[in-house]
């Protein structure tokens, strides 16, 4: 059983040396003692070297990658007798990197028998030794290292040894915020120049998804050496989980620095399997191989892509030969399973994260995956109880804590359930479109099912976060992720609810049916599905429920299709990996749903069906193309022949040459410079005169006259743009934008036509179903007012106007149904007049048949307004009614002294609220 270390911490008074009292009870190291470490003053002993001139020069050459010369250079040095320890790590660094460890484990037992104070030598041999499976020779170094810093702690308070002592440290349970502020932190105190204190530091961050001082480190250590390889993969893997351009450019920088630096290329041999490139994965691996044919994690990385290439003989022995070297490393299995976890294989990365855990039953990194994936799988019981054992095992683990704080907030949540799915919901939320929600799923599911011949798996859950930092965290472990609306694990579906969305969310509807398409089709092809055939299945489907769902082809499309931005379609994972912008991530989508349009349309329903079984049993999607389409090129030309073909002839009468500048200025000012994207008013005017048929040029020219208030002679522009390309959405729509025109100049009829079309087409147009609403009221078209509602509770059902306009539309066409679930969400929506609401609710409750729940809202509203006129009279033909009930053949009594009927849509007469409030005082 192996224990984590107790660490006391003494401060002595203001003045006095500062000690450090570690009493470590894991065996490994042994140590009781650590005095004097952490002194008032900053103690620098420099390292011994012979021949600095040489030594530093082949110090640039190791940093270079020319790993074969220092290795050379140094053990020419070492029997030449060069004195000191910086030799021999030198020789042992190089033959340790070029996967030499026999080699580097003979330097170093030489070297420790001679240098017998080095902590050091000994922390490199520790790290030789386990890599080469050699654990009793580890362990004895170990125990080197704790002795001799007991014996004498005045010799290691420079630098380099408190940098070593933290790592040491760390890796045996020390407190990592101890760690850091009392060795990584006071290194950079005493040196502050020393990089490896900043690598450590930001290292441990890493290891703690702290991926923010992680940068913050990284680019300190980065001021001080910019040209260091190990400090450029550190800062690429801070931005990766923020800013995958960013993390690229600075990574392949890496590269320039030291070409044969194994941890950039293994890197980035990850970022093409994550982005299904095996054949790009491979190549890369091959040139790492060349560096370090040894190393554990190129071979787990080569049993990660045979396992998602279904060549289970070849991962098995990738597998085996990561271990060779090292059997009980946990690490070869918890890598595995976290990049088979990046693949949504969540129940092979279960199995593997399990295997790791065989080997080494504390290796928290695993643990912390385990109970993650165990999430994502919905078996919460198990997942959130290791959640909890990380967490109480490692209070500085920043994944488990936001679960664990996420956790408190999801136990409040509201779960509704039906015929095997699972919603849970922010209890208000769930009050207020809840069934909604339940019955767009039960929908989802009838269609896709029958549609894919699938039998749903259950229980399916469905999570749905008023927060969007508490979706990040549910979703991915850490807050960010912002450009997410939902995500499918398979069994289990996270989303951004419309409060967690600003002014301007996205069309739940269509994001939830889009993800319960996922569900479908990752439990038909047991989650092997390439990214991009999954969502481009999920976004046609969504065309298919709603036209006005989903993407369509914008004028930015059109240009990217046209242009040199479509990707082949064997290649099309590769457009979700690095994505240039957010513009280019959100094409692949759209791409993505072309080609299934375009397999569906010339190959029919039945042989999408036959890929999707084929994936389920392990055939790449390249291969299953082949065999229903032919060769992949042909299949990439003809795709490209056809939408580049369908694109042409969508607003051909156009010309669509892009200006140098689209934007245009609000004032004339003085002229832009080269690098400013923006014309001045008259240089927009000029360029539309020059270009009267120009796309940009109507666009540009249209919305300065808008910024003008030159309504008038915005039309032309807009109306030439409706008739040649009136798909556009968004800010740029010409729908919208003429729209806005006729409004202003009082238009309504022109206005009217134009916002119905928008609200039909666009799934988005949340201010559009606003303004319609407020004109189908005024003109008391109830069933378009109806069905306009309907449109905006599918974009924001907690906006008051929306739910009101459905209750007014229901009261008129009797429709007590509908209306009863507008007014039960107003009351959560923090009304007016709630007495109104309870009110209206009775009404409806008794119009159909449901007295007892009508008397219930009676008396809740006489709760809030005693002295409220109808609900009195109301409550008092309730009670009559009990008396003698009433002839179902005839129609209601109505109430004696009827009050004028109410036409403000719930809310009561003025006077009443004043004899309520003059009754309160």
């Amino acid at each position: 059983m192996k224990r984590r270390c107790a660490t006391t911490w003494k401060y002595w008074p203001a003045g006095s040396m500062v000690r450090f009292s570690s009493a470590f009870e894991c065996p490994r190291l042994g140590v009781r003692t650590v005095t004097a470490l952490l002194l008032g003053c900053s103690l620098f002993l420099p390292l011994r070297v012979a021949s600095c001139q040489s030594l530093m020069e082949t110090e640039e050459l190791f940093q270079k990658g020319e790993y074969d010369q220092v290795s050379e250079v140094a053990g020419k040095a070492i029997e030449d007798g060069q004195y000191g320890e910086s030799w021999r790590l030198l020789k042992a660094r190089a033959d340790f990197a070029r996967g030499r460890y026999v080699a580097a484990l003979d330097t170093l037992e030489v070297a420790n028998t001679r240098y017998s104070s080095s902590i050091r030598l000994r922390w490199l041999g520790m790290q030789v030794a386990k890599s080469s499976g050699v654990d009793e020779l580890s362990s004895r170094w170990s125990n080197e290292i704790s002795a001799l810093v007991d014996r004498n702690p005045w010799s290691y308070t420079n630098a380099a040894s408190r940098v070593t002592l933290g790592r040491y440290l760390f890796a045996a349970g020390a407190d990592p915020r101890k760690v850091l502020e009392l060795f990584f932190d006071r290194a950079k105190s005493s040196q502050p120049g020393f990089v490896d204190a900043y690598i450590a530091a930001g290292e441990l961050a890493l290891s703690k998804y702290d991926y923010g001082i992680a940068a913050e480190e990284f680019q300190k250590a980065a001021g001080f050496e910019p040209e260091n390889a190990d400090v450029l993969y550190g800062l690429a893997r801070a931005f990766a989980s923020s800013d995958s351009q960013k993390a690229d450019l600075t990574i392949h920088k890496a590269l320039e620095v030291n070409p044969r630096h194994l941890p950039s290329m293994l890197y980035i041999a990850e970022t093409f399997i994550d982005g299904e490139r095996y054949e790009m994965a491979e190549k890369w691996l091959d040139r790492a191989s060349k560096v370090n044919p040894e190393h554990w994690n190129l071979w787990a990385l080569r049993a990660v892509i045979a396992h998602l290439q279904a060549d289970h003989d070849r991962e098995g022995f990738c597998r085996r030969t990561a271990l060779g070297w090292q059997p009980l490393q946990a690490k070869v299995d918890y890598q595995i399973g976290r990049k088979l976890s990046r693949h949504y294989r969540f129940a092979d990365a279960v199995e593997y994260q399990r295997r790791s855990l065989t080997i080494d039953e504390d290796f928290l990194p695993a643990k912390t995956q385990l109970g993650q994936d165990l999430l994502r799988l919905g078996k919460n019981k198990e997942g959130w109880t290791l959640i909890k054992q990380v967490a109480k095992l490692d209070g500085f683990n920043v994944v488990t804590h936001n679960l664990l704080k996420l956790n408190q907030r999801l136990s409040q949540f509201t779960t509704l359930e039906s015929n095997g799915i699972q919603v849970r919901m922010d209890a208000r939320e769930a009050e207020i479109y809840g069934p909604q929600v339940v019955q767009l799923i039960e929908e989802a599911r009838e269609v896709l099912c029958r549609k894919y011949i699938h039998e749903l798996r259950t229980p399916v859950t469905i999570e749905i976060f008023p927060s969007q930092a508490d979706f990040a965290i549910r979703t991915f472990g850490l807050p960010g992720g912002e450009g997410f609306l939902g995500v499918c694990f398979g069994n289990v579906i996270t989303a951004n609810s419309p409060a967690s969305q600003a002014a301007n969310p996205s069309n739940w509807q269509a994001v939830l049916w889009h993800e319960f398409c996922h569900v479908v089709t990752l439990q038909k092809t047991n989650n092997k599905m390439p990214r991009w055939l999954s969502e481009g299945i999920s976004v046609y489907e969504e065309l298919q429920r709603d036209a006005a769902w989903g993407d369509t082809l914008s004028a930015e499309y059109r240009v990217m299709i046209l242009g040199a931005d479509l990707t082949p379609v064997s290649q099309l994972s590769s457009a979700f990996l690095n994505p240039k912008s957010s513009n280019h991530l959100q094409f692949a989508y759209y791409e993505s749903a072309l080609v299934v349009e375009y397999l569906i349309a010339k190959y029919g329903q039945e042989t999408l069906l036959r890929i999707l079984i084929d994936l389920s049993v392990g055939i790449p999607v390249n291969e299953s193309l082949q065999r229903y389409t032919g060769s992949l090129a042909a299949l990439d030309a003809e795709f490209s022949d056809w939408i580049r073909d369908r694109t042409t002839r969508v607003g051909g009468d156009l010309d669509w040459a892009v200006p140098e500048r689209i934007e245009v200025r609000p004032d004339e000012g003085v002229a832009p410079s080269p690098a400013e994207q923006a014309m001045t008013p008259a240089q927009a005017l000029a360029w539309w005169n020059a270009h009267p048929n120009n796309y940009f040029a109507l666009q540009m020219a249209a919305k300065l006259f808008i910024s003008r208030e030159e309504w008038d002679a915005a039309i032309p522009p807009l109306e030439q743009l409706i008739d040649h390309f009136p798909q556009e959405r968004g800010s740029n729509s010409a729908l919208r934008l003429l729209a806005r025109v006729y409004r202003e100049t009082g238009d309504e009829e022109q206005e009217l036509k134009l916002l119905r079309q928008v609200v039909r087409e666009q799934g988005n147009a949340l201010d559009e179903v606003s303004r319609l609403i407020e004109l189908e009221a005024e003109a008391e078209d109830w069933e378009g007012l109806a069905e306009t509602a309907r449109r905006g509770l599918a974009i924001n059902p907690l906006r008051p106007v929306v739910q009101q306009a459905l209750a007014d539309a229901a009261d008129h066409l009797n429709r007590p149904t509908d209306a009863i679930a507008a007014y039960r969400a107003l009351l959560q929506l923090d009304p007016i007049d709630p007495a109104g609401m309870h009110y209206e609710l009775a009404e409806q409750y008794v119009n159909l048949g449901k007295r007892k729940l009508g008397k219930r809202q009676v008396l809740l509203a006489l709760e809030q307004a005693p002295r409220y006129r109808q609900a009195l009279a109301l409550l008092k033909q309730l009670a009559d009614e009990e008396v003698f009930p009433p002839n179902p053949s005839l129609p209601n009594p109505v109430p004696p002294n009827p009050a004028p009927p109410n036409t403000t849509g719930g809310s009561r007469p003025a006077e009443d609220l004043l004899s309520d409030r003059k009754e309160s005082r």
